[in-house]
């Protein structure tokens, strides 16, 4: 796997586990790209947008737009994987916690 390739992995699991600590697991992509920048993947709304439409098609997600903005909320099943309890191909498995 190259380093972009692994880049793109980790930044998924980031918005992933970034939801799963929200309210009700919900979030625009606005509050999910100030979330990756905290964790130093710092991408524009664009990239942070598709990786978010990847999300969504593996399942691990479901998107709405609202305007202007792109909100995601959690599926069940992207919370199974930051939970380690299922795998889903693409995205980086989560370390246990300390």
């Amino acid at each position: 796997m190259s380093y972009s390739d692994y880049l793109k992995r980790d930044l998924r699991l980031v918005l992933l586990r970034s939801l799963a600590d929200q309210p009700g697991y919900v979030a625009n992509d606005r509050i999910l790209q100030i979330e990756a920048n905290r964790f130093g993947l710092e991408r524009s709304r664009d990239v942070i947008r598709a990786e978010l439409r990847w999300l969504d098609e593996v399942g691990a997600v479901r998107l709405t737009d609202a305007g202007s903005v792109m909100v995601a909320r959690l599926s069940r099943r992207g919370l199974e994987h930051v939970q380690g309890l299922t795998e889903i191909e693409g995205i980086n498995k989560p370390s246990p916690e300390a």
